[in-house]
């Protein structure tokens, strides 16, 4: 198996569990995924080409080195020879935006936690009226949470503030009023 961008953490993980200490030994950003609920949680909505996002490290960096550990480094250059257009590719998706007025915004900061957070914000984003939405303030680009809401038929818009502080806005799409 080569990993790629566009593959899933928790499916290079199953095949290769020795892979989770080196990619939490790539960025210091990664510190707070040795918790175990979190981990699991992030590597199921998380691919590669996110983690590279989050953690700030360039993708092909991660790739060459988590398939240079399984041995792969060689079929990575088949599959994927030009880095550069694979994250031009990635990079080119377009974040939902909105222009929304709310009539309430719940501020929720996940900085300094550490513990299993998830259940807490999925509470709060289903009880969510039309008019209101929850800010999500972290210190990364919480993609995977973003590509849970999705699947929950969620919107969001993500601002980053500076290089360790993002804000997402989680809000029912207009469409949807039955969450």
């Amino acid at each position: 198996m080569v990993i790629l961008a566009d593959t899933r953490v928790k499916t290079a993980l199953d095949r290769h569990p020795e892979l989770k200490d080196v990619l939490l030994a790539l960025s210091p950003k990664f510190k707070k995924l040795n918790n175990p609920l979190l981990f699991k949680a992030v590597s199921h909505w998380a691919t590669f080409h996110d983690v590279s996002k989050i953690g700030g490290i360039p993708i092909c960096h991660i790739l060459h080195t988590l398939n240079r550990e399984i041995g792969a480094e060689l079929e990575l250059f088949q599959r994927a020879p030009e880095c550069s257009k694979e994250i031009a590719a990635l990079n080119s998706e377009n974040e939902p935006e909105t222009d929304r007025v709310f009539t309430r915004v719940i501020p929720f900061d996940v900085r300094e936690r550490e513990d299993y957070f998830l259940p807490e914000i999925t509470q709060k984003v289903k009880s969510l009226k039309e008019s209101e939405a929850l800010r999500v303030i972290s210190d990364f680009d919480p993609i995977p949470l973003k590509r849970m809401m999705e699947s929950m038929d969620f919107s969001y818009s993500t601002d980053m503030i500076h290089e360790d502080l993002y804000e997402t806005l989680i809000f029912q799409n207009p469409s949807t009023t039955d969450h």
